[in-house]
Order: C-alpha cells, then structure tokens, then sequence
C-alpha cells in the first residue's frame, strides 16, 4: 500500500476494524494490516482517530493484536498517544465550560481509551514521552504564570518531540494546561 491520506486512513481503519469485529477478517492478519496504515504520521493519526473515538468494542480491550500492528512504527505511536492523552483532558475541560455533555463524553472516552492503550503499551519509550511532554506542560505553565509571552517556534530547547510546540500551537489555557499535566502525570504513574 502507499502513503494514504489522513481522511483515507480513518475510513480505511473504521472499516478494518469493523471487518474485524464481525469475524471477516482473521485477527491474526490483522497486526499486518494494521502495520501498514500506521507506518507514516497521516496513517497513524488516522488510525488513531478511528480506534479511539469509534465504537468498536476492540478500542475498549486493546487485543495484542491491535498493539503487535501499532508497535511496527513505536515512536510515531507513542507521540500520538501522549499528544492524545494531553488534547482530550484539554477538550474536556472547554466542553465541561461549555456545557456540552456530549463532547465532554467523548473527549473522557478518548482520555480514558488512550490512558488504557498506554497501558498496554507500556515501554520506557511511552514513559520517555510521557515525561518530555510532562516537562513541556510544566515549562509552558510556568510561562503562564510569569505573564511571558510564548515564543512560537518549530523546536523548543530540549524538547526533542516538539511538545511545546504543540502546546502552543492548540493555545491551550491554564486550567487546560493544569488538567492535561494531571493526565499526563497520572499515565506516567500507571505505566511506571
């Protein structure tokens, strides 16, 4: 397969997954499948959005099956699943002041999905991204605090994932940045 879009990854996973649910697919061909539309940044991201915001009951149990095909590309994965963790404790917070209970569901849903996979995806390399963005959240609080302005660039002093980038780049607030530190801080303890 060649590089696919993001919009063609999620539909091209919702549909994987969904063959794999109803038994038209052997699960033990699916860490293949599932290898190959994560293998670059759009299929990752796409896959993720589709395993972590549908319905499939797969996304609720995290079969090895699922996890053998997203550790072919590890580092992409674990990225996605740390800027994950960070974007749906930060949604939720503007959901929950928005009154609007349904996004606010779906943001716990994809907080709570994503906390499970780094569970069972535990490795020194997640606990290493937890920690990167972990610092970055601390270092943008702080400049929160200070009343510093927050100098957009592509890379950040040490941040060698480019959190504080992506940090910046969602405007995140105090109180989101507060709850996603908490998210954060919570994975690093249940993966360490």
């Amino acid at each position: 397969m060649s590089s696919i879009t993001f919009e063609e990854a999620i539909e091209l996973s919702s549909k994987l997954l969904n063959h794999i649910e109803r038994g038209e697919l052997e699960t033990a061909s699916a860490p293949e499948h599932i290898a190959e539309i994560v293998k670059d940044a759009p299929g990752a991201r796409g896959f993720l959005v589709a395993y972590l915001t549908g319905d499939s009951r797969i996304a609720e149990e995290h079969p090895k099956f699922v996890l053998h095909g997203l550790a072919q590309s590890e580092d992409l994965i674990t990225g996605l699943i740390t800027k994950n963790i960070v974007m749906s404790s930060a949604m939720s917070v503007l959901h929950e002041r928005n009154g609007n209970e349904q996004l606010l569901a779906e943001s716990n849903k994809v907080a709570r999905r994503s906390v499970c996979l780094a569970q069972s995806m535990a490795s020194k390399h997640l606990l290493s991204h937890f920690r990167h963005m972990h610092a970055a959240i601390k270092e943008e609080l702080k400049k929160k605090a200070d009343g510093q302005g927050i100098e957009e660039t592509e890379q950040a002093g040490n941040d060698q994932h480019n959190y504080s980038f992506f940090l910046k780049r969602w405007k995140y607030d105090r109180e989101q940045l507060s709850a996603a530190e908490n998210a954060v801080k919570s994975a690093i303890a249940s993966i360490s």
